[in-house]
């Protein structure tokens, strides 16, 4: 029986001892983001190539503006979204892309070499690292017996407000102080890769509650995160029209969702699709769908002219 592989620690994937080759840093990723479960209850699990095929429909539909202004929102991981961006390299279109999500920022927290914990920006343990061997949080009831005592002692130790204990820190993360014997490094909790495209701008998002941005992008792309699973009618048609908001006049909302078996990149999935484009006075017509469409296009066609719902 093949053993399964270890799943990497946020230290051996975003600072390692040696830079990884793409092909390494690509398994690193795919065996690390969806291993650790978020303060909200979700992972960053996805993989390359999943919405290709929505990639090369939007292809063929994209205003005529250059550079283009385009935002990715719920980017996960962000894998998909540089697949995106390598598939507008290919075609030779200029762009400036960007992709947010709710939990960008995040922090490695270390007591010397070869004990890390990974938590986000308000201290919620995501992942800890025990001598090279990545524990998630919740931890499996049978890594207990063996990890408890070192949970308990990182438990103890994440300051409570991070952020603030952060400011205190010296440059590069270093220890402030002979009493500081903790070090502290901020993450970009996506996909290393991403980083190396200077087209590419992350910020964190909250799609609910962030109405600051408005008319700014040619092309909004919104994939596996407007449905009805993951929140009520409501809260999607504020949803929806917050990224209305931010689209210029003309511009494009791509809404997709995949199904099927979402295991990996070898098994059997689909992706569901509608472009829709929106006019100045905010009327919302379908340009164009993939296979069965997307699921919410009800409610994106039923919102209120903007000048009623702004």
């Amino acid at each position: 029986m093949r053993a399964k592989p270890t799943i990497p620690t946020a230290r051996q994937l975003f600072f390692p001892t040696v830079p990884h080759d793409a092909e390494t840093l690509e398994e690193l990723e795919r065996r690390f983001f969806g291993t650790f479960r978020q303060r909200n209850g979700t992972y960053k699990y996805t993989y390359a190539n999943r919405l290709d095929d929505l990639n090369s429909l939007v292809a063929g539909l994209l205003p005529s503006a250059r550079p283009l202004r385009l935002m990715d929102v719920a980017i996960s991981s962000g894998i998909t979204t540089l697949d995106w961006a390598n598939s507008l390299d290919r075609l030779g279109i200029s762009y400036s892309l960007t992709g947010g999500d709710l939990n960008i920022h995040a922090y490695l927290l270390s007591i010397g070499k070869h004990l890390n914990v990974l938590v986000d920006r308000t201290g919620y343990p995501l992942q800890y690292d025990v001598f090279g061997h990545a524990i998630p949080n919740p931890p499996a009831r049978r890594m207990l017996p063996l990890y408890l005592p070192w949970i308990l002692l990182f438990n103890s130790l994440i300051p409570r407000n991070i952020e603030q204990w952060r400011r205190t820190m010296a440059p590069e993360g270093e220890p402030a102080g002979p009493g500081r014997k903790i070090g502290c490094r901020p993450v970009i909790l996506v996909s290393p890769r991403l980083l190396q495209n200077d087209h590419i701008e992350l910020i964190e998002d909250d799609l609910v509650n962030n109405w600051t941005i408005r008319d700014r992008y040619h092309v909004i792309r919104a994939a596996n995160i407007l449905n009805r699973d993951y929140f009520d009618e409501p809260t999607l048609i504020a949803i929806l029209a917050n990224l209305r908001r931010r689209l210029v006049a003309n511009g494009l909302l791509i809404i997709c969702s995949t199904t099927g078996d979402l295991s990996g990149p070898s098994s059997a999935t689909s992706n569901d699709g509608t472009v829709f484009t929106v006019g100045r006075d905010g009327e919302i017509k379908v340009l164009s769908r993939l296979r069965k469409g997307s699921a919410v296009e009800d409610l994106v066609l039923g919102l209120q002219p903007a000048s009623q719902s702004t």
